[in-house]
């Protein structure tokens, strides 16, 4: 019976599995160099898309706040009783404004779509993105749609059967502008107004500290 030299398999053995352990890990750490940069690629997103809503949210509070100023002087000259104010037509017309915001989320609603939110490592941080997109956002997407209506079922519809426009910046009958239903809608729509400038505000100054962080984290992991 021939001797079994155990050693030498051993260190074959061995060496086998020296071999499948190195592959293993390469291929671990191959999928994990592929899933940083996928995370650095989706972060840079989050900043490209951050960057513009931050703007335009920007221009939106700046348009919002031009037309609350015309709603107050509205308002303020109907408690006077200040009928005659030379810019009341301008003031009246104000009330057509329409102020909205559509963010840019496209990379939210990729990530979220594939259920790969978790490739951001930094918890916090993708916490943070989550709750900013689902609450900030639906906030805004909310209050603008309650505008919307109010302006599309109530201003419209009011100003279209009891206001009377010649072609000229004037208002003949200003008899509408004591009429409790138009004092109603014209401080509504400035409660509304106030509203949507806070709603905007709120998420500009969101917008700009997620911004810093994902710079931030970028830099880390770079």
């Amino acid at each position: 019976m021939k001797n079994v030299k155990w050693l030498n398999h051993f260190i074959e053995l061995f060496v086998v599995i020296i071999g499948i352990s190195i592959a293993f890990s390469l291929n671990n750490w191959n999928e994990l160099r592929k899933e940083e940069a996928l995370e650095k690629r989706y972060l840079e997103s989050f900043v490209s898309d951050l960057r513009l809503d931050a703007e335009n949210l920007g221009n939106a509070i700046d348009t919002c706040q031009y037309f609350l100023k015309q709603n107050r002087s509205l308002t303020t000259a109907i408690v006077r009783g200040d009928y005659e104010n030379d810019s009341m037509f301008f003031y009246v017309v104000s009330l057509y404004a329409l102020t909205q915001f559509t963010p840019q989320n496209n990379t939210y609603e990729t990530l979220k779509s594939s259920g790969r939110l978790e490739l951001i490592n930094n918890f916090a941080l993708s916490r943070r993105i989550t709750t900013y997109y689902n609450q900030h956002y639906r906030s805004i997407r909310l209050l603008d749609e309650l505008i919307m209506d109010n302006r599309t079922n109530q201003i419209i519809p009011y100003i279209a059967r009891n206001v009377r426009f010649t072609g000229r910046p004037i208002i003949q009958d200003k008899a509408f502008l004591r009429d409790n239903l138009f004092v109603n809608l014209a401080f509504t729509s400035r409660n509304l107004l106030n509203s949507q400038v806070t709603v905007y505000a709120e998420a500009k100054a969101e917008a700009d500290s997620l911004l810093v962080l994902i710079d931030n984290y970028l830099t880390e992991i770079d």
